[in-house]
């Protein structure tokens, strides 16, 4: 737009009297606006890869029967189906009972890898048995021993005792003292999983055994300075209350007491 001029000059454009320049045209800002909103509609469309592993399978609708013995129990046994996370004394099940759970898993193919079950809860440890056969053995409660697992297990599984279709994983343990608990458990190629199972040992194992570590040699320094220097009570108070957590933190880190 221009402005029209009484004295006949040209007519002067708007913005440009005094020399300063005019506004700025919101335009290009806008169609630059809307090319990348295109693009980003564009892209949303397309099939891009995402980080989710479909090979990892969570296992959480199993089967439960209490019974002795020490191969798995045939599948008319009067088993009961429960979703994981259970716990058996929520059923009713005595102290000292011997319990079963039974997952069934599929597989689309003969597997050609290790596979790796991994149990993110698993406080009474157990035997695990794979098609009938024994895999792995963690350490159960006896009538001596309490046994309290505050760490994930990871079970490496041979690709040769699987099949294609259905297989079965059957897991065999004595309840114990407390309340005992059996988490939801994954499964799938052990280079995949493994990441998980690792993270979460960090978390619930390592850092317990760092804290208990500096906590009991913390707990050590104070009570050796107060007992040399005769500070005041309340540092031999505080070096008593680090090494009641480290005690404390203990049960975190051994399982067989």
């Amino acid at each position: 737009p221009e402005r029209s001029n009484r004295s006949g000059c040209p007519p002067e454009p708007v913005g440009k009297r005094d020399g300063r320049p005019g506004p700025a045209d919101p335009m290009p800002a806008c169609r630059s606006l809307l090319a990348r909103w295109a693009l980003c509609c564009l892209l949303c469309g397309l099939p891009l890869p995402t980080p989710v592993l479909a090979a990892i399978s969570t296992i959480d609708q199993v089967r439960f029967l209490v019974g002795d013995g020490d191969a798995p129990p045939p599948v008319d046994a009067g088993w009961q189906a429960v979703t994981l996370p259970d716990r058996p004394a929520v059923r009713g099940v005595r102290t000292g009972s011997t319990v079963w759970y039974r997952m069934r898993m599929v597989q689309r193919g003969t597997p050609t890898e290790p596979q790796l079950l991994y149990f993110a809860t698993m406080r009474n440890g157990g035997r695990v048995y794979v098609n009938g056969h024994l895999v792995a053995q963690i350490r159960e409660p006896d009538p001596m021993h309490h046994v309290d697992w505050r760490r994930p297990h990871g079970i490496q599984i041979p690709p040769e005792l699987l099949v294609a279709g259905d297989n079965f994983v059957d897991l065999r343990f004595v309840t114990g003292l407390g309340d005992p608990a059996l988490g939801v458990a994954r499964i799938g190629p052990a280079d995949e999983l493994r990441p998980a199972f690792e993270r979460r040992m960090f978390w619930m194992h390592t850092t317990a055994q760092t804290t208990l570590i500096v906590g009991f040699v913390s707990a050590l320094l104070v009570m050796a300075v107060w007992a040399r220097q005769g500070m005041f009570f309340v540092y031999g108070l505080f070096g008593l209350a680090l090494l009641a957590w480290s005690i404390r933190t203990l049960t975190m880190v051994v399982p067989v007491f």
